[in-house]
């Protein structure tokens, strides 16, 4: 996840050394758009991620990037890019399935 994460940083022209958000939850990045990378992996729910300053990371001005998006689902926008990434049959085969980008790409 952190490695797509950095590419996706990449792209959009960050400098900054992108790490996992784990303890501070989010992260923001200065790039040709404003860069957030938030990890929801120890919230208990989407109104603690609300609380948290959700409305400022998920603002339409930038683009972040949720890692374990699914505990806080119900408040990601619906015209989000979601990506789910999955393990393969090999140690380093990941299998990526993505929705609402380009009328649904599944890719691998």
């Amino acid at each position: 996840k952190t490695t797509m994460t950095k590419g996706i940083a990449r792209g959009l022209g960050v400098r900054d050394e992108v790490t996992s958000p784990t303890y501070t939850i989010a992260s923001e990045y200065e790039g040709r758009l404003p860069f957030r990378h938030v990890d929801a992996y120890r919230l208990r729910s989407a109104a603690e991620f609300e609380d948290a300053g959700a409305e400022l990371w998920l603002a339409p001005d930038g683009v972040c990037v949720v890692e374990w998006a699914d505990q806080i689902m119900e408040i990601i926008p619906e015209d989000a890019i979601i990506i789910r990434i999955e393990y393969g049959a090999n140690e380093d085969e990941r299998i990526y399935d993505i929705e609402n980008f380009c009328n649904d790409i599944k890719a691998i």
